[in-house]
Formats: structure tokens, C-alpha cells, sequence
């Protein structure tokens, strides 16, 4: 998703956004495969600002609302600042990547496996796929601590994911791609995989399911580094990353 790099460039280069096409527009159409929401400051979804959605079912107000429900679940929004006080939201839905890679790859080889998704617009109880419930964030971290592995490919406008942090914290392995900040909540072969490509991706949680004397060694691993983080250590490793 070449969302945010695409919008800050133009943002630096365009003073007169009245002028020019609509902004919002061309990121949007930037956007070739993560469900997308556009909102103004006061929460209002405007014409056809969505992608990547259902088009008859987004036709529904209430479908769209639903929808931007699930995304401020997932991710904070990218805030989009205008010329002459104008301010918008980005807000976005993790991609089907992992429900494709699932269905392919790993359910066909491990068939007992269940995995629990954010809600989205498909049913894929034939594939063991579950959607758990949106509550507190307490419940959250109850459906982490019943997981064995994490499983998150990542995107490319992550930048953080709060969620792989408290899967880390829990003790948990998690496989991703490092796709986005990804790679930074993991490191590899120690308390997790990052994987270079689906097959990969797939390959590695298998092993997490099978292997139960590695899934001990990664869980210790993680136990041993667990509440290590601080704010000091952040902001060192942020400088580093910009000098």
C-alpha cells in the first residue's frame, strides 16, 4: 500500500489543493487491494470514498459504517492535513493476504488448525476461520493468550502494530513478512519468522504447529525479553533510525 509515501509527497509539492484534482481521490486510486474508508473531521463518509469494498453492498450506509467500525479496531487512521484548516481520515482494513495464504497454504496441510480474524465481509467456517468477537480490550488479549502462534503478514502503512507488541509481551511467536514497522516486532528464528514470500509464511507457521520443541525455545525466548522495553530504549533506537 504506497498510500502514505505517495500522499506525503504530493502534499509537499501542491499549496493550491483547491485547485488541483481532488486530492483524496488520487489516493484512494492508489490503493490496489487494502479496504479503505475516507472520512472528513466530523466522521462523515463522503461519495464513493471507500475502496476495495463490496461495491453493492457499500451502496448501504449502514454497511459502510459497520465496516469503518472494523477498521478503527484495526489500525489508528492516517491523518491527512489540508491547506486552510482542512483535515481527513484515512481508515483502512488489514487485507485478505493472510485469509488467502490460510485457505491455500496451510489449512489444505494442517486441518485441526483454527484461526481467529478480525471480522470481514466473507464466511470461511469450511476452512476453520473464525471471527472473533469486537469487545474490550481485555477480550482481545484472552483470544491472544488461547492462540499458539501470531500470525500477521503486515502492510505497508503499519506503522507500529500494537497488536504484534502485545502478542510479543504475551509470549507469543508470530510470523509475519515484515511488511510496514513488522520486521521490528520480530526477530527472526529467535522469537518468530519473518518470512520472504507466502510459501515461506506458510511454511513457518507449520513448523510453530508441528515442532513443539521449537514453539518452547521461541516462547522462552520471549519470556526471557519480556517488559524489557522501555521509553528510553525507544527513543534511542528511533535516533538511530533517523541520524
Amino acid at each position: 500500500m504506497e498510500i502514505v509515501a505517495t500522499a506525503m509527497k504530493e502534499f509537499a509539492t501542491n499549496q493550491d489543493l483547491e485547485a488541483d484534482v481532488s486530492l483524496e481521490d488520487k489516493i484512494i486510486k492508489s490503493n490496489t487491494n487494502i479496504p479503505m474508508i475516507l472520512v472528513d473531521e466530523n466522521g462523515n463518509i463522503g461519495a464513493n470514498s471507500y475502496l476495495n469494498l463490496d461495491p453493492v453492498k457499500a451502496k448501504d450506509p449502514a454497511f459502510l459504517l459497520k465496516q469503518l467500525e472494523i477498521m478503527k479496531e484495526q489500525n489508528s487512521p492516517i491523518e491527512i492535513n489540508f491547506a486552510k484548516n482542512r483535515t481527513q481520515y484515512i481508515y483502512y482494513r488489514n487485507s485478505d493476504l493472510l485469509i488467502d495464504i490460510w485457505k491455500d497454504k496451510i489449512h489444505p496441510k494442517f486441518k485441526k488448525g483454527k484461526l481467529l480474524i478480525t471480522p470481514n465481509d466473507n464466511k470461511h467456517l469450511n476452512f476453520n476461520i473464525f471471527e472473533r468477537k469486537m469487545e474490550s480490550q481485555r477480550k482481545l488479549v484472552e483470544d491472544l493468550l488461547k492462540s499458539k502462534v501470531f500470525l500477521v503478514p503486515g502492510h505497508k502503512a503499519e506503522l507500529y502494530c500494537l497488536a504484534a507488541e502485545e502478542a510479543r509481551e504475551l509470549c507469543i511467536p508470530i510470523v509475519t513478512m515484515g511488511i510496514g514497522s513488522l520486521y521490528e516486532r520480530v526477530e527472526h528464528g529467535k522469537t518468530g519468522f519473518i518470512a520472504k514470500n507466502e510459501n515461506e509464511f506458510a511454511s513457518y507457521t507449520l513448523e510453530l504447529f508441528n515442532n513443539e520443541t521449537l514453539w518452547n525455545q521461541m516462547r522462552s525466548n520471549l519470556i526471557k525479553i519480556r517488559g524489557k522495553s522501555n521509553w528510553s530504549d525507544s527513543t534511542n533506537n528511533l535516533l538511530k533510525i533517523i541520524s
